[in-house]
């Protein structure tokens, strides 16, 4: 095998494991991973290798002031059943580190369960509201972002206590 063969190989290799392969666009592969919980572990999809549960975003980047939508996609890639807030939180991403922008956006339907194998999904708007098409996807508020790098949080916690502070990157470029 060529040198070249061999890299593109080991390259689709690694994105696959990081799970971003089926992510469209270029992660932001050197956003740092907020440490939100002293009792748990954080996980971002864009460096993710194989952890238990991941949040991966639709896309990566939304422009700003454009009509668009982002589906995040809870994923539950162990043999444990987990337990999960659906109000996940919106943050962003500053000189000082990732701060929170919102209160938790989504009123209700606390404490569901992510079986192996399960997968949850929420719908965000950005600059126009369009409710999802099914009852199983939960639906943020739309939101109006400025240009800059951003970040949806859920916190899943397993059966046996384990919490994992899942975050899904996604950048609002200028138009």
């Amino acid at each position: 095998m060529n040198r070249r063969r061999l890299l593109a190989a080991a390259g689709t290799a690694f994105a696959s494991l990081a799970g971003c392969a089926s992510v469209p666009g270029t992660p932001p592969v050197f956003v740092d991973c907020p440490d939100l919980s002293p009792e748990g572990e954080s996980v971002c999809a864009h460096r993710a290798i194989d952890p238990p549960v991941v949040l991966k975003p639709s896309k990566w980047t939304v422009a700003a002031g454009e009509p668009d939508e982002i589906r995040f996609t809870l994923r539950n890639r162990s043999e444990r059943t987990y337990r999960f807030r659906v109000d996940a939180r919106v943050m962003e991403r500053t000189d000082e580190g990732w701060d929170w922008i919102a209160p938790p956006l989504i009123v209700g339907g606390r404490g569901q369960t992510l079986g192996p194998d399960d997968s949850a999904e929420w719908l965000m708007n950005v600059g126009e509201a369009r409710r999802p098409e099914s009852d199983d996807v939960w639906w943020i508020p739309p939101l109006d972002l400025d240009p800059g790098l951003y970040g949806l949080l859920s916190s899943p916690v397993s059966e046996g206590g384990t919490r994992y502070d899942c975050l899904a990157p996604f950048r609002v470029e200028s138009p």
